[in-house]
């Protein structure tokens, strides 16, 4: 370095060594959206799965007429819906931290893909409940729509609890 004491100049390196970050060390939102979309992936395949499967144990007593057929239905997707949105969106933190980033950061790719999961659980009601449960005849659509929206609205809580539980932790 040259010496530029008295000359009110700030010493200067004759040479700069540039500094690149490591792959290990560049934040990468795009991990994060790619690592979610496999994990609604995940749980829509796994819900389908469940959804394919008639079994003894789904069956509702006999008697129940079509719209309360559809509320049990909805009911018990609307009842999955807290420990998955609970999961998502424990390994939505895990990795978020991963990549360094507060969990808090990238809120909208949380919250985007937790209504896809939303949407899918509506889109699965719709399908396999309303013709589950209208075996006999139709369902009122006041009735379907009332319902629905409220499976909706829980699962819609479910991941508002998720992410105020994130950022908690």
């Amino acid at each position: 370095m040259a010496d530029h004491e008295g000359s009110g100049q700030d010493p200067v390196p004759t040479s700069v060594a540039s500094i690149l970050a490591g792959p290990g060390l560049i934040r990468q939102p795009a991990v994060i959206a790619d690592h979610l979309d496999g994990v609604v992936q995940e749980i829509v395949t796994s819900l389908e799965a469940v959804a394919n499967c008639p079994s003894p144990a789904f069956d509702l007593p006999q008697g129940l007429d079509d719209a309360m057929r559809l509320a049990r239905f909805c009911e018990a997707l609307g009842a999955m819906g807290p420990p998955i949105m609970a999961d998502y969106a424990a390994q939505y933190a895990a990795i978020s931290r991963a990549q360094r980033f507060p969990p808090d950061a990238h809120e909208a790719l949380f919250m985007e893909r937790a209504m896809v999961l939303i949407d899918y659980f509506v889109e699965l009601a719709q399908v396999h409940g309303v013709a589950f449960a209208s075996r006999v005849g139709q369902i009122p659509p006041p009735v379907v729509e009332k319902t629905l929206s409220s499976l909706r609205f829980g699962l819609l809580r479910a991941r508002d609890d998720a992410w105020a539980a994130i950022l908690r932790s």
